[in-house]
């Protein structure tokens, strides 16, 4: 099939299925550590690895993580270190959103120098920044806290739609 997707999810007659989202790097939320960096997909993932640290994606697109998965981060600071791009930053916010409650969450905000679209890989790869300048990123985030938004009456926010069954989007207008 020719497609412009990235990937494509199939099942086989044997009952196989193929492309289902899952989490990419799951085990490293098993070990002793009580951190763990969600990133934007399984290059991000690798290259934290190769810096040693823990991280693990989603194997969908950055966007996606499914509401069960939260208690598999419970107890841990999970740094959430996705995509610089508006893609990026609100997909950061969704999964924020799912583990705040019951983790200590934090958004990792990469400089602009990675540029728009810019990843943990840029930032290593192309950029040639080190462990201890990644640190100093993950020192700099800040707890994500839950903020109400505050809308006049007839204010409508302008949303992507995987974000419109936020909590914080409750009895507000949407597009």
């Amino acid at each position: 099939k020719k497609s412009e997707d990235k990937m494509m999810s199939y099942s086989t007659d044997e009952g196989h299925s193929y492309g289902e989202a899952r989490i990419y790097g799951i085990e490293d939320l098993f070990n002793s550590e009580n951190y763990i960096i969600w990133c934007a997909g399984e290059k991000d993932r690798l290259q934290l690895k190769q810096q040693g640290y823990n991280a693990c994606t989603v194997t969908a697109g950055e966007g996606l993580f499914k509401n069960e998965w939260a208690v598999l981060f419970k107890n841990k600071t999970v740094y959430i270190c996705l995509d610089n791009d508006e893609t990026g930053k609100n997909a950061s916010i969704t999964v924020a959103e799912k583990l705040y409650k019951i983790t200590d969450t934090r958004i990792i905000y990469l400089p602009d120098e990675v540029g728009e679209k810019g990843d943990v890989s840029d930032y290593f790869g192309r950029l040639g920044h080190d462990k201890s300048e990644f640190d100093e990123l993950m020192q700099k985030a800040t707890r994500y806290k839950y903020e109400s938004l505050q809308s006049d009456e007839g204010e409508v926010f302008e949303v992507h739609l995987s974000e419109a069954s936020l909590s914080k989007f409750a009895g507000k207008k949407v597009k």
